[in-house]
């Protein structure tokens, strides 16, 4: 909701101008729109952009686990 909810505003000011007092029916419109918007901002731009985060920590983070590993291991002397 954080990345949608000044966009709606501005662009129904802009189309359809503000109102001078509140009305009921306007505000159930905005979140009769915000939520389905929202839910799809989330699926087709958050939550992938998460995934990608992810992945690329644990690309980044790899290479100094098996160093460290190594280390650990030879540090404990031989397994039995």
């Amino acid at each position: 909701m954080y990345l949608v909810h000044p966009v709606l505003p501005a662009v129904s000011d802009g189309t359809l101008r503000r109102w001078e007092r509140d009305n009921l029916v306007l505000e159930i419109v905005f979140y009769a729109v915000l939520l389905p918007v929202s839910v799809l901002t989330y699926r087709c731009v958050e939550a992938p952009g998460q995934a990608w985060g992810r992945r690329l920590a644990r690309r980044v983070r790899a290479p100094r686990l098996e160093v460290g590993h190594k280390g650990a291991a030879a540090q404990d002397g031989p397994r039995r």
